[in-house]
């Protein structure tokens, strides 16, 4: 049976509404460590939001802490956990959640919350694709984006998208096309739903969701049977 969509509370005029930030590491949490010879995630989700100007102006923000993970570590049982921390977030009455998350795994993260969760309450998951020892750090600005996405009237209904480098992708469309560019997250089919202008949200276009899909639990194992010429 499909789960109910979740109202999100009301925000009165003048308000801000409030916001889940759930953290779960990558490269924006992540920062040199000498030690260790490279970068790993160390900062909690209170540090990384104490750098980003102006967030409480957008919203009232909830901080979540799910875990430190780099993006390979995220794996279907801990999206699924996720999930159901996004869940009782918005059952919280929560207007909003925003997910940071590594940049490997943010299209198989992203498909399956679009794919399994109500629409109504904005999901936006972002990350950096640089980290915070480096000059050119990302996280700042992308989190800003996606806190402003996901207070945005106009983002109840399109269910879970991905806010990187002032672009806004469905969730269920969303491809890393490189390695290292700060753009990297489109939707080539389909284009970006919007963007981000200096602080104002512009949706270009409706969302394309399917029906939602909401198995009880991951399916274990699944056999992958490649088929190839010659074979």
């Amino acid at each position: 049976m499909a789960e109910r969509p979740t109202a999100s509370g009301a925000v009165r005029r003048g308000e801000v509404p409030r916001i889940a930030l759930i953290t779960t590491g990558g490269t924006i949490s992540m920062r040199r460590d000498a030690e260790r010879g490279g970068a790993v995630p160390l900062l909690s989700g209170a540090e990384v939001l104490a750098t980003v100007p102006g967030a409480e102006e957008v919203a009232r923000i909830e901080v979540r802490e799910f875990g430190r993970f780099p993006g390979p570590h995220m794996t279907i049982e801990r999206m699924w956990e996720l999930r159901a921390s996004i869940r009782a977030a918005e059952e919280s009455g929560v207007q909003g959640v925003v997910v940071t998350h590594g940049t490997d795994t943010i299209e198989e993260t992203a498909y399956l919350l679009d794919r399994s969760l109500p629409a109504e309450v904005p999901v936006v998951v972002t990350g950096a694709m640089r980290n915070s020892s480096e000059l050119s750090w990302d996280g700042p600005a992308n989190l800003l984006a996606a806190l402003q996405v996901a207070a945005a009237e106009e983002a109840h209904g399109r269910g879970a998208m991905v806010v990187m480098d002032e672009r806004i992708v469905q969730g269920a469309e969303v491809v890393k096309t490189h390695t290292e560019e700060a753009g990297t997250f489109r939707s080539p089919n389909w284009g970006p739903l919007g963007i981000v202008d200096k602080g104002h949200v512009l949706f270009y276009r409706e969302s394309r969701r399917k029906p939602v899909l909401c198995p009880p639990a991951p399916v274990q194992p699944v056999d992958l049977i490649k088929i190839v010429a010659g074979a």
